[in-house]
């Protein structure tokens, strides 16, 4: 399979908010209960950052979904670090494409000064828990009982790579 990514811009927010909101609703993903308007997304994923970035992800025929990374904190002393996020349509899971979505954050991140990526999941993720560990992140710490969605009480976990 031969992905593409495009690095959004505001047309493709709407899309990006279809995706996410599936989680919204549907998922302990994000702890959010609310679907996320126009306004949301756009302080979200900002598109005037030309150091963090958030790609369309197409599998050729269809946006299969998106990634990205984050500032882990605004500080400048953690600007070597960086928050990684894939979301898949719930379809597109499982296929290899968060595989090589993360490989490809990994390239990216590197070539704009990053060295140190972090993914925080729900416990209890078990095809983001897989994934990471597959591609050599290091279980970091678990906070347990921080996050509360859907009438449950949830711990989350994160994960390191240094790259």
């Amino acid at each position: 399979m031969k992905l593409t990514f495009k690095l959004i811009d505001r047309s493709d927010l709407l899309t990006i908010g279809d995706i996410y909101n599936y989680y919204v609703l549907n998922t302990t993903v994000t702890f959010r209960r609310d679907p996320v308007g126009l306004d949301e997304l756009k302080r979200m994923y900002r598109l005037d950052d030309g150091r963090f970035r958030t790609y369309l992800i197409n599998d050729g025929t269809e946006t299969a979904g998106y990634c990205g990374y984050g500032p882990y904190k605004l500080h400048e002393g953690y600007e070597r670090t960086a928050g990684i996020f894939i979301y898949l349509r719930p379809d597109k899971i499982a296929r290899g494409i968060g595989t090589m979505a993360l490989r490809y954050l990994e390239r990216v991140a590197r070539e704009h000064g990053i060295s140190v990526l972090l993914a925080y999941i729900t416990a209890g993720n078990v095809n983001s828990d897989k994934l990471l560990k597959k591609q050599g992140y290091e279980q970091v710490a678990h906070f347990k009982r921080i996050g509360e969605k859907f009438n449950k009480t949830l711990d989350v976990t994160f994960y390191q790579k240094e790259l």
